[in-house]
């Protein structure tokens, strides 16, 4: 890593000299204690003065000094600094030694890298070394948690699902709330292009970059580090930054872990005694007599005797669950000159889901280059690809998903007949739209297969002292392709008459992106430093997709669409944007002490209206570093104090279409049968950018010689000009158009805690991060929508908030739930809802601690979330106990199994308690009961707050006396435990998921989603 941190320093060092008329020379090397090698990029200053150079390649220096009373210094980033008075001496080679705390001072920035204590901004880092050997498919689960104001979260357990990301709060409605990703320059495309529907659950296309790759993450807050990145900056910046050559001898890494996971938790169900007593119980209730189901009302609706010895009993939870393996294998190679330096990697991951029908796998190979051809010119390549397969089972959000069918699942039937053929697990009616959960899972076949490339070429020439140009070339393809296949006996085909349906769709997004930076370092007098940067970058991404789907197969085990006998759809669609822009930032230091950042950028975008084609991202930070003030000189435990404020504007053009501005037209034959054209929708040249100002002020310090850092910051976000779709009369030729309207803001504050509790033979260090955020609709254009059944978009409110009808418990003496009449019209219905809550949570963090002693290092990682809500809609569906179907007029009564929770339900006259009385819902004649006896209610509003142990390491280092014998520099053993412990009110599987995927309108709602895998892991990892 250090390797890495010379490299990047010489690339953008600060290059410093001054010459003097009345002068003599001296010259030197600087070499690393550690190896003898030479160090590129140290400054060499003459003490008290500006006077100073830089050591090139090789580590030599040569600086002009007018006394030999001067004192030269030499400092340089991860080295202690050296002093070395001149004398007489005309030759002075200096041997610097590691500092190891200020190794990790280094971060990058958006087109450039500083160092960390003159950084202005807030930036959160997370090294390779905290996500390592983590056994998920994407770099976001594994910083779930460590980085102060970003909230991840899983939208399902399924393998390469998608994750919501929010980086201190969500800014928009409609466009993307989604960081910008950016790995080694390269902005990434970070859209779920499939076609398949899996419920609610998306596709993860970020799961095509090996996490085992990455060397470090930056990521960009405020609007100060954001902004350089203008109208893609507005949600935060995601900067990824990959593992590069070293010069020295060629080293060999290579590693392999293997492992089981099983559920988070699972919902413990009423076995098949007591689904049949519940069942009797409700046909009681409602009128239908005693032992309805279990032999005494007539004979299609017999479902067993619960006091039979034989009677069948099947746990749907095991039928779909499994210990399902996940196993990675990488290998590695690096090393080069001070001319050339290579890293050459190659990994396989496979994780099969512990779903039945679920897993992902992934070929990478990556290739990075680094060639300092000349004493000023420089390039290097980046390569990257990667191969994807995913296997989709349908998940929630729909009444043939595996979860939400397992949950409803009636014990007492098999998941077989004798014949081989699936049951019907739905009680006695197996024409239901229900699904048979294990039919669901083996026989949908549904695969997502993505085949990526990124690359990019760079060049860095020195044009003058301290003046580079750098040019770059970069490309992302994502060649995505959908295969599936619906047999004609799932129960989906029979709903849908189908007889089999077969999907190939394919989506083809290639953005290429052209950057020209020019950087300018130098010192003006005493302690006066500057570094600037100005740039011009193109982008463009086109897309291209097709969407081929067919039915009526004759055989199943066939899928080729070629093979149906009817093709139901075929289109072919292509699109594209693009971005110009212009970006500007000058870094200013004086004396270390007073910092001060400029930014500015100009983007251009194509999928904007004529009047407001270009918009203006400015921001501008200020920081002291107050602890170098002589007041605080003396302070004997504070050992650097830096306040922090910035203000600056970002802006957001991820809009769901690339021509919202135009008035567009489509092709029809409505013309009396003859083919033309209408108008589908219409333009808006005033349409422009989501824009986010964003007010920070904060402060990093550390104490007692650095063993404890704390940073802070407070932070003010409104977004304005939202796009969204407003209502226009219908005579123009379309009822909606876009427009910029509405307002959102966020503000909150995050504190990260750093300390080293104990430095001795045992050592211990704690890492803690804590963030509040409020989020707040400002101004709608359409205040009140409601979605769905349980959210609403409402001015004041925060986005995910609920909207229900609330519940004021069980009626004792009948034991139906009372709901309050809120407009008191006589009813209960939607119109009696009112706000309830939000997803929101009060507060969000994590914290981690890890124990070292000799070669034994042991790791405990906590993740936490505190105040969010959930609405249990799974709770809601087989809480009802029976349903009824409408067979032309009469309604006949069906049921599902519930959780046990419901033991505690109403059952007799007096009984006080919080669950409802087991009910049909329908009466003997064939009628629906009066009321619904249960409603869309905050009943099933949950405390969603958990604790959860995200990861637990035990690893041990083979000393290095052991593996000399065999050829081995390095090699370590670990153990790794991931999300083994969750504590947790929430009565669902898991309080992390959502079923509505990334919408930010209607988060929180869990309809059969899926939880998130515990996984044990045993790995290996050798050096040589």
């Amino acid at each position: 890593m250090r390797r890495i941190l010379l490299f990047a320093c010489l690339f953008l060092g600060m290059t410093m000299s001054t010459a003097y008329a009345q002068t003599r020379v001296v010259q030197g090397k600087v070499t690393s204690a550690e190896d003898g090698l030479g160090l590129p990029g140290v400054n060499v200053v003459v003490k008290g003065t500006s006077d100073g150079t830089v050591t090139d390649i090789d580590g030599n220096y040569r600086i002009d000094v007018n006394s030999d009373n001067a004192v030269l210094v030499f400092t340089f980033i991860g080295y202690q600094t050296v002093e070395e008075s001149i004398g007489s001496r005309s030759v002075i080679d200096v041997s610097m030694d590691s500092d190891i705390k200020q190794l990790g001072e280094v971060v990058v920035v958006g087109y450039g890298e500083q160092k960390s204590r003159d950084v202005t901004s807030s930036i959160a880092s997370v090294s390779g070394e905290d996500i390592k050997n983590q056994p998920v498919p994407s770099m976001e689960s594994a910083i779930q948690g460590r980085a102060a104001g970003v909230n991840i979260s899983a939208s399902s357990g399924v393998p390469g699902a998608g994750l919501r990301v929010s980086i201190r709060g969500t800014t928009s409605i409609s466009a993307s709330s989604e960081p910008l990703y950016v790995v080694d320059g390269i902005p990434m495309v970070p859209e779920d292009n499939s076609v398949i529907f899996t419920g609610g659950y998306t596709h993860n296309p970020m799961a095509d970059i090996n996490p085992d790759d990455i060397a470090s993450i930056q990521i960009l807050k405020d609007a100060s580090a954001a902004s350089i990145y203008g109208s893609r900056g507005a949600n935060g910046v995601v900067l990824i930054t990959t593992k590069r050559g070293q010069a020295g001898k060629p080293k060999f890494n290579a590693g392999y872990y293997h492992g089981w996971q099983r559920p988070v938790n699972t919902i413990e169900m009423m076995n098949s005694a007591e689904f049949i007593e519940m069942m009797d119980e409700a046909a009681a209730n409602d009128g239908f007599g005693e032992d309805y189901f279990s032999g005494g009302g007539p004979g299609f609706n017999f479902i067993g005797d619960p006091d039979d010895p034989d009677l069948r009993n099947t746990d749907w939870y095991e039928e779909i669950f499994r210990t399902a393996p996940v196993e990675n294998y990488d290998l590695s190679a690096s090393g080069g000159t001070e001319s050339i330096k290579y890293y050459v990697g190659g990994s396989y991951y496979n994780q099969e889901g512990y779903m039945l029908g679920s897993d992902f796998e992934r070929i990478s190979g990556r290739v990075n280059l680094d060639f300092q051809a000349t004493d000023k010119f420089k390039m290097g390549t980046t390569l990257n690809f990667a191969r994807t397969r995913s296997r989709r089972p349908i998940g929630d959000n729909s009444l043939y998903g595996v979860v939400i069918n397992a949950l409803a699942a009636d014990p007492t039937m098999p998941v077989r007949e004798d014949d081989g053929t699936y049951a019907s697990p739905f009680a006695y009616y197996s024409w239901w739209a229900y699904e048979n959960p294990v039919l669901s899972a083996e026989e949908y076949d549904r695969n997502t297969f993505t085949y990526r490339g990124l690359g990019s070429l760079w060049g860095e020439y020195e044009l003058a002292e301290g003046l580079k140009f750098k040019t770059s070339w970069s490309v992302d393809n994502q060649n995505l392709i959908d295969r599936s296949y619906i047999p004609s006996f799932t129960q989906q085909s029979i709903d849908g008459g189908t007889n089999g349906e077969g999907i190939y769709a394919t989506a083809l997004v290639t953005t290429w992106i052209n950057e020209n930076t020019l950087t300018y370092n130098t010192l003006l007098g005493e302690g006066h430093q500057i570094s600037a940067l100005v740039g011009y970058t193109q982008q463009e991404t086109t897309k291209d997709f097709s969407d081929m789907r067919a039915n009526q197969y004759p055989v199943d085990n066939l899928g080729n669409l070629g093979l149906a006998s009817n093709p139901t759809l075929t289109s072919q669609t292509g699109t594209s944007w693009g971005l110009e822009s212009y970006l500007a930032r000058v870094n200013y230091s004086f004396n270390d002490k007073y910092l001060l950042t400029l930014t500015a950028r100009v983007d251009g975008s194509s999928r904007f209206g004529d009047n407001n084609r270009f918009g203006t991202f400015p921001s501008a930070s200020f920081a002291w570093r107050a602890s170098d003030e002589a007041f605080l000189q003396g302070n004997s435990w504070l050992s650097d104090l830096k306040l922090r404020v910035s203000y600056g504007l970002t802006g957001n053009q991820e809009l769901g279409g690339n021509f919202d501005s135009r008035p567009l037209y489509a092709l029809t034959s409505d013309y009396r049968n003859a083919p033309g054209a209408a108008l589908s929708q219409l333009g808006n040249s005033d349409l422009s950018w989501e824009t986010t100002s964003q007010f920070d002020i904060g402060f990093d310090a550390a104490a007692f010689d650095g063993r404890v850092a704390v940073t802070f910051d407070y932070f003010y976000k409104k977004t304005t000009d939202l796009l969204l779709n407003s209502r226009v009369p219908a005579y123009s030729g379309s009822d909606v158009v876009t427009r910029n309207l509405g307002e959102v803001e966020n503000k909150g504050w995050e504190l990260s805690v750093n300390s080293v509790n104990i430095d001795g033979a045992v050592k211990w260090t704690t890492n803690f991060n804590i963030s509040s955020i409020d989020n707040k609709i400002l101004s709608l254009v359409n205040d009140g929508e409601r979605l769905g059944t349980s959210h609403i978009l409402k001015e004041g409110e925060p986005l995910g908030t609920f909207f229900l009808i609330p519940w004021e418990g069980v009626d004792p003496q009948t034991g139906n739930s009372i709901y309050t009449d809120t407009n008191g019209d006589g009813f209960i219905d939607s119109d009696d809802a009112q706000i309830a809550g939000n997803v929101i949570p009060d507060f969000f963090g994590g914290i981690s601690n890890t124990i070292t002693y000799k070669n034994f290092d042991f790791t405990v990682f906590a993740q936490f979330s505190v105040g969010n809500e959930i609405w249990n809609h799974s709770r809601y569906a087989y809480e009802q106990v029976g349903w009824s179907f409408d067979f032309g007029g009469f309604y006949l009564p069906y049921g599902n199994n519930s959780q046990r929770v419901v033991d505690g339900r109403w059952q007799q006259p007096g009984d006080v308690t919080d669950i409802p009385r087991a009910s049909l819902g329908v009466l003997p004649d064939g009628t629906r009961l009066p009321q619904n006896w249960q409603e869309d209610s905050d009943q099933w509003l949950e405390d969603g707050s958990y604790l959860r142990i995200k990861q637990l390491t035990l690893g041990y280092n083979v000393p290095k006396e052991s593996l000399s014998r065999i050829g081995l520099e390095t090699a370590r053993l670990y153990v790794q435990g991931a999300n083994i412990f969750t504590i947790t009110n929430y009565l669902g599987q898991d309080p992390e998921v959502s079923s509505n995927g990334e919408d930010v309108r209607i988060p929180g709602e869990d309809f059969g989603a899926l939880g998130l895998a515990k996984t044990w892991t045993v790995g290996v990892k050798v050096g040589f």
